[in-house]
């Protein structure tokens, strides 16, 4: 007999009891419905809208981001979940901004910062875009959140930082944003500018303060403070979040403490020193006597320490007279102008010929050359004997033609220097020194004669030909003097042969020697931590003289590339010193550097010195030296009293770094003054001095910032 299907009974009864517990949840759920009025309807379909909403203003914040680039100049987006008008564009005037500030205020920027924003039905409060981030905030207004962060970043001490202007209406659910390119990189660069170069200090922060007024304040701390590590504080009343970061959370290179940057005004890091005794800080805004420099700042930096002197070199020099006939000289041409007259004969015409013999003897053959007229009641040309010419710097042929003067007839020097006159005019060289020796043992027969010869004079000086003028017997003085002072030569008389020989080679000396301007050998040396620098030249130059292996930095053909240049550690005393020296007797040597005396209009050759005398050697005391730092008042200083031949302190050497009476230096700089005695008068050396890097020439990126405008619609 078959057993009971018990098993197949019960699960019929399952199955019944499963239909009547559906349709009793149905039943239940149906009259929960109606029970509630259809607001659990409503909540899911919020949720679903809110949802809806939060994801097409994500893809809003995405096409917002593309237009941060270069690229991209409109982009779009589907607005999803709310009717357009749901959603305002809060402009940064009613939404916030971001505040950057460096060195406590010295520095500020103000970025916008724009809302895409939307209300939430009911107590859900907000969502907003801002900043490339999407935040929520509470109905209250009491608590915010960061959905997705905003393009705000601070690593390795520096902020990225990109914000959103936008201005407009949405009224459709496709939202067109069109970027303005041109305002958006202006203000960018604007920010930038303001950030770094609105005060000096700002090139190298000490603190940045970061400061975010906007309606999700408390998000934005949370965000600061995640990104910086640092405590941020908040004001609900303003509704802003601020956050602080000092010198040790910037960069290292920002860092004065422990970098290259020196300031030598900064008694904490730098020191100057004289005697070895140290000077007080205030002293800095002025000057003091120092022979030392030094940087320390404990951390073993090694600086780059330069020297190079200011203004071509020293003012060391004097005024003397020279011998012309080293290199350089300019050449001559003299003619000569010699009385043929009938009283000239027997000793006299013998006496000037031989003079004029001794003093063609003398000249240099191979620069200088001589020419002969000779005067009675008319002038002769003396053609040069075997040259057929005017000029000639062969001395035989010279000679020869001396020897053709005769003595005959009356006086008529206007015609002599007539003739001379034209000689220059038509044979003289180009650069060539023009000279007329003109002698006369008498009086013009005519008297009327004497306007034409001063006639003469006149148009000599015009073609800058000087005329020395000889009075020998019994001559017309007053004549032959103006004729001499209308060119700038001289009148000498002569009693006798002796005599006469004398005033020629007295001539002779005029105009080969030179009155010039002699250059002291000075040198400048530079030591770091007792170990000797020697100078570097920026180019080749062997015309720059040596002295012991230094360079002659007031050689008058120093035209700079000259400097110090070597690395000082931390706490490396640095001496910069002046040197000069005695030239030997011999050993000067003209150059082809001219300066011109503006009241007398007359040029002077600068001479250098090639040989110095060592025992001579004479170092600048401490005491005549100065060191000045920025700020320095420098009203005080020699200005242009100095002699006529030597740089004006002020108004030359230093005027590149002087305004308003006061030096502007960079930070790393200081300017050294040497002044003593020398040759009886006061010269001097002005040396530049730098150390490590300057605070405003040495820039730190803190920020990289870009602000984005845009439109919303077509």
């Amino acid at each position: 007999m078959r057993p009971p299907l018990t098993r197949l009974d019960d699960r019929g009864v399952s199955e019944v009891v499963g239909y009547v517990l559906l349709i009793g949840v149905v039943t239940v759920g149906i009259v929960s419905i109606l029970l509630l009025g259809g607001s659990l309807v409503d909540d899911i379909k919020g949720d679903i809208d809110d949802q809806s909403t939060d994801v097409s203003l994500g893809s809003a914040n995405e096409r917002l981001s593309a237009l941060s680039g270069t690229r991209v100049n409109s982009t779009r987006f589907e607005l999803r979940g709310k009717n357009p008008t749901d959603v305002r564009v809060r402009s940064n005037a009613s939404s916030g901004h971001i505040q950057l500030s460096v060195n406590g205020g010295r520095c500020t920027a103000t970025l916008p910062l724009s809302t895409i924003e939307y209300d939430r039905e009911g107590a859900r409060g907000s969502v907003g875009l801002q900043a490339g981030g999407q935040f929520t905030r509470s109905a209250d207004g009491e608590s915010s959140a960061v959905v997705e962060p905003p393009s705000f970043t601070a690593d390795n001490g520096t902020l990225d930082i990109t914000t959103y202007d936008v201005t407009g209406h949405i009224d459709d659910r496709t939202v067109r944003f069109t970027k303005n390119t041109n305002l958006s990189e202006t203000r960018s660069r604007t920010v930038g500018e303001r950030l770094t170069h609105g005060h000096p200090s700002c090139n190298r922060p000490d603190n940045v303060t970061v400061t975010v007024e906007s309606r999700y304040y408390g998000a934005w701390a949370d965000h600061l403070a995640d990104e910086t590590g640092r405590p941020v504080t908040t004001d609900p009343a303003n509704g802003t979040a601020r956050v602080y970061l000092n010198q040790s959370w910037l960069p290292s290179r920002a860092n004065d403490a422990t970098n290259h940057v020196v300031n030598l005004s900064d008694a904490s890091m730098a020191s100057v020193t004289s005697n070895g005794a140290p000077t007080s800080a205030p002293s800095y805004t002025y000057s003091t006597t120092t022979d030392t420099l030094q940087v320390d700042k404990g951390v073993g930096n090694n600086y780059t320490a330069v020297a190079l002197p200011l203004g071509n070199g020293t003012q060391s020099s004097s005024i003397r007279e020279v011998d012309g006939d080293t290199v350089y000289r300019r050449p001559i041409d003299v003619v000569f102008v010699i009385d043929e007259s009938g009283s000239m004969a027997g000793d006299k015409a013998d006496a000037t010929k031989d003079a004029a013999r001794n003093f063609v003897g003398a000249i240099n053959a191979s620069s200088d050359r001589v020419a002969f007229v000779g005067f009675n009641d008319s002038s002769t040309y003396h053609r040069i004997e075997g040259e057929n010419d005017f000029f000639t710097n062969d001395t035989a042929h010279a000679n020869a033609t001396i020897d053709t003067y005769v003595a005959d007839g009356g006086t008529a020097i206007n015609t002599g220097l007539d003739k001379a006159n034209t000689v220059h005019d038509f044979r003289a060289r180009a650069g060539a020194q023009k000279v007329v020796i003109l002698l006369s043992d008498g009086e013009n027969s005519d008297d009327s004669d004497d306007d034409r010869t001063l006639d003469q004079s006149e148009r000599a000086a015009e073609n800058n030909v000087t005329v020395f003028t000889i009075g020998f017997g019994n001559p017309d003085e007053e004549l032959l003097r103006d004729v001499a002072n209308d060119t700038g030569g001289t009148y000498r008389f002569a009693d006798n042969a002796t005599e006469l020989n004398d005033v020629f080679q007295n001539i002779l000396s005029n105009i080969t020697s030179v009155s010039a301007i002699v250059h002291r050998p000075t040198t400048a040396q530079l030591s770091i931590g007792g170990r000797r620098i020697e100078p570097a030249l920026g180019y080749s130059n062997p015309d720059i003289n040596r002295i012991n292996g230094s360079y002659d930095i007031n050689d008058p053909r120093y035209r700079g590339g000259f400097e110090f240049s070597a690395s000082a550690s931390d706490g490396n005393l640095i001496n910069v010193t002046a040197v000069s020296y005695d030239c030997e007797p011999d050993a000067y040597e003209l150059t082809d550097v001219f300066v011109t005396n503006e009241t007398t209009n007359q040029p002077y050759r600068r001479v250098r010195c090639t040989d110095v005398d060592n025992s001579s050697r004479q170092v600048v005391s401490p005491d005549e030296a100065q060191v000045f730092l920025d700020g320095a008042n420098v009203s005080e200083l020699p200005d242009d009293d100095e002699a006529w031949y030597q740089a004006d302190l002020v108004n030359d050497t230093l005027a590149p770094y002087i305004s308003d009476g006061e030096l502007e230096l960079e930070s790393n700089e200081a300017v050294i003054v040497f002044e003593y005695t020398a040759d009886g008068e006061t010269s001097r050396i002005v040396l530049l001095y730098q150390i490590g890097l300057d605070e405003s020439g040495s820039v730190t990126e803190i920020f990289d910032v870009r602000e984005v405008h845009a439109s919303v619609g077509d």
